[in-house]
């Protein structure tokens, strides 16, 4: 477990906004809820999950756990969020640690700022545009899932996040030739076997059931199709790390498999 990982488990999420903020949480079924401090609006979006220990706003759509919510509400880096907490909680770490995250974070941040340019780039593509149309996809389902375009793998590019909602890693969907999908390579960052597509976006609406599909765009196709509660696996069979990850964040809610309708689907 990283200091990232070390410091969001152990920190209380309800207990901090409770009593180091003056957000006002009111008790609604299995979770609280406030008005969101980070957009303007007069009634309460913003939603804390005391059993997944993160929080989401259905306003801005902004989320994450204790780590993202400090480095918001008191404009601070994530390093200096990650320090803060450490100190306000008395939680030791050595400075190899530290540095390892914030490499860890350069490269986060070279990678999201590489997205970035290719959301731009899809935009005055018409080809990788017409691709994604014919596959169904609106517009603000293109914006949502970050969509973008990639002039050296003449490829679809489809960002890849964490359950805290930091972008760990790529796939490339190529619009010509063999294969036709390209992961990022396992590294600190990125774990194929261990990420859940679309997981944080899922979790706030995965309430009693998630959907698993396999492909990244099932996933978009379901979500756009009103099924928010949806992850994709990105391959035919679901990993023990992937269930373990489901069992922890959502035990305990129906889990439903939609496998594609070929034979390692099938399978699966």
């Amino acid at each position: 477990m990283n200091i990232y990982e070390r410091i969001s488990e152990s920190i209380n999420l309800i207990d901090y906004i409770s009593t180091k903020t003056d957000i006002r949480l009111k008790k609604a079924g299995t979770e609280y809820r406030a008005i969101c401090p980070f957009h303007e609006e007069t009634k309460p979006s913003f939603t804390v999950s005391p059993v997944k220990n993160l929080w989401f706003c259905f306003g801005c759509r902004k989320g994450g756990g204790i780590v993202q919510f400090v480095s918001l509400y008191k404009n601070l880096p994530n390093g200096e969020a990650l320090k803060y907490l450490a100190k306000e909680y008395g939680i030791s770490f050595n400075e190899k640690a530290f540095s390892q995250f914030k490499k860890e974070q350069a490269r986060r941040e070279k990678l999201e700022n590489q997205l970035r340019k290719s959301a731009d780039t899809l935009s005055s593509n018409e080809i990788a545009l017409k691709y994604l149309k014919e596959r169904g996809f609106k517009d603000e389902t293109i914006k949502v899932f970050e969509f973008g375009y990639s002039s050296y793998y003449k490829a679809i590019t489809v960002p890849i996040h964490d359950f805290y909602g930091r972008c760990v890693g790529v796939a490339f969907r190529k619009l010509e030739g063999e294969p036709k999908w390209i992961n990022s390579k396992n590294s600190s960052l990125f774990n194929k076997s261990s990420i859940l597509y679309n997981l944080h976006r899922a979790l706030p609406y995965a309430k009693k059931i998630i959907f698993i599909v396999e492909g990244y765009f099932d996933a978009a196709s379901f979500y756009q199709a009103g099924m928010k509660n949806v992850v994709a696996i990105a391959s035919s069979t679901l990993s023990k790390k992937q269930a373990q990850l489901l069992n922890r964040l959502l035990g305990g809610i129906q889990v439903i498999l939609v496998p594609d309708m070929d034979n390692p689907g099938l399978e699966a």
